[in-house]
């Protein structure tokens, strides 16, 4: 009786420090705007770690009723990655600007 009421004990232990599982959508890929300033746009909920092409990562927080958007400019050409806790896949895309 004692065994199987330390290995319930030790099973309420285990899955109470474990917590929950958090996963991060992310998105990524690369774009090449030619002659024109290649930018990124995210869409997200929570924790946003947004990298425009060819430039360095910008962390960003939103945590309204709605989706925070945010869109910066990189370089002409580059790898771009968006991520956060939530993702909005249909409102994250690079494009291109004709200005800088």
């Amino acid at each position: 009786m004692r065994r199987l009421f330390a290995l319930a004990a030790s099973m309420v232990l285990v899955l109470a420090v474990a917590g929950p599982v958090v996963a991060i959508d992310s998105e990524n890929g690369y774009k090449d705007c030619g002659a024109f300033i290649a930018a990124l746009r995210s869409q997200w909920w929570g924790y946003l770690a947004h990298t425009p092409p060819g430039r360095g990562t910008t962390y960003h927080s939103y945590f309204g009723a709605d989706w925070g958007v945010y869109a910066s400019n990189g370089v002409y050409a580059g790898y771009w990655v968006s991520s956060a806790d939530i993702l909005h896949f249909g409102g994250t895309y690079p494009f291109c600007r004709n200005y800088g």
